[in-house]
């Protein structure tokens, strides 16, 4: 993940989706876990998470718990839609 609080942390992301619904939205949305190597801290949504070995874009963060590093994404399919 980019991050702007940490710059570049390494981490998995799971294989399977959850969905959960947003704030201030009515449908619930498909959504990624992953786990950093380092915490996310406020101000790190909007965080691109790319494959370190090709540079594709898998997503961004949208929201994450800073004591455990785990964060969700957002697929970038879904954004560029």
């Amino acid at each position: 993940a980019a991050t702007g609080s940490k710059g570049l942390i390494a981490g998995r992301m799971s294989g399977t989706p959850s969905f959960m619904r947003l704030p201030g939205s009515t449908l619930c949305q498909e959504v990624y876990t992953i786990h950093l190597a380092g915490p996310v801290a406020n101000g790190d949504c909007g965080s691109w998470v790319m494959n370190a070995d090709s540079g594709d874009l898998y997503g961004h963060i949208v929201a994450g718990s800073p004591e455990s590093g785990v964060a969700y994404i957002i697929p970038a399919y879904q954004v560029f839609d």
